[in-house]
């Protein structure tokens, strides 16, 4: 199996249909033989994600082409979307029904003092995910998404949650020391575990750890203290690849679930629709 999985990643990288830095190689092969070896497990009854976005009226024309593209992910259920408003900066009446009519329903919901990084900002995401995971069935997964994500039409987040893992993230960007922070998975069980266990102290010391208050950071080395059980793969697109790919139905996008604008927002509509031409 090992030999099937290096000729077919050494045949897209020489064909330049799969953008890959070298120091990830090793890492990327271990997960493509490990989605092999879980590939004939069967997706448990009923399981479902709770998307959950933290977003605000200047993201507004991001969060609906998301919202718009998430509509062509292949998932087994139905999925769940919610919506944590920054009071600072809260959708318009007219937003939240244009919103709302991209995808039926959404749930939203008000927090105040949201910002990138910060212990604060930390304790706001866990308490949002909280309260997402208390209406969660016993199988499902809270996900954490940024409104700058663009999602390409694929089962292959269906076919990730099948690791049972309690924590899927995307460790390539970040050298596969953390999950970069635009889209991760957290079991409902895991949430409800780091939920009480998050105090003040705690986060402090984990943030002087690492020497980071990057929430997305904090939270996955949280997680980590709590469980053995996490998958650091490869599934999201940043700049410097999705550049480089023409067609995004080609084997260039087969093993990716969505583009990051980590750079250059204006371009994520140009992007929805080069992928989705006829719109929705």
């Amino acid at each position: 199996m090992m030999a099937a999985i290096l000729r077919d990643f050494l045949i897209l990288v020489r064909e330049r249909q799969l953008p890959v830095r070298l120091h990830n190689l090793s890492h990327n092969l271990r997960n493509r033989w490990y989605e092999r070896s879980i590939r004939d497990r069967r997706p448990k009854d009923g399981r479902r994600i709770h998307f959950v976005y933290f977003s605000c009226a200047r993201d507004f024309r991001l969060l609906r082409d998301s919202l718009r593209s998430l509509r062509h992910v292949r998932l087994n259920q139905p999925c769940r979307v919610w919506v944590f408003v920054d009071g600072n900066q809260p959708f318009t009446d007219d937003q939240i029904d244009e919103l709302r009519g991209t995808f039926a329903g959404l749930e939203f919901r008000a927090t105040q003092g949201f910002g990138w990084a910060g212990l604060h900002t930390i304790r706001t995401e866990l308490a949002a995910f909280h309260e997402v995971a208390a209406g969660c069935g016993p199988d499902d997964y809270v996900a954490k998404v940024d409104s700058d994500i663009l999602f390409l039409p694929s089962d292959r987040l269906e076919r990730l949650m099948c690791s049972d893992k309690r924590l899927i993230g995307d460790g390539h960007y970040e050298r596969f020391q953390f999950c970069q922070g635009g889209l991760y998975l957290l079991h409902q069980s895991l949430v409800n575990e780091i939920f009480p266990a998050a105090t003040d102290g705690t986060l402090e010391r984990v943030a002087e750890r690492i020497d980071s208050q990057i929430e997305d950071r904090v939270i996955y080395q949280l997680c980590r203290r709590m469980t053995d059980h996490t998958w650091l793969t490869t599934y999201m697109m940043f700049p410097h690849e999705y550049a480089a790919v023409d067609d995004f139905s080609s084997p260039a996008a087969a093993p990716f679930v969505a583009l990051h604008f980590t750079q250059h927002k204006h371009r994520m509509h140009d992007y929805f629709k080069r992928i989705y031409p006829n719109g929705d």
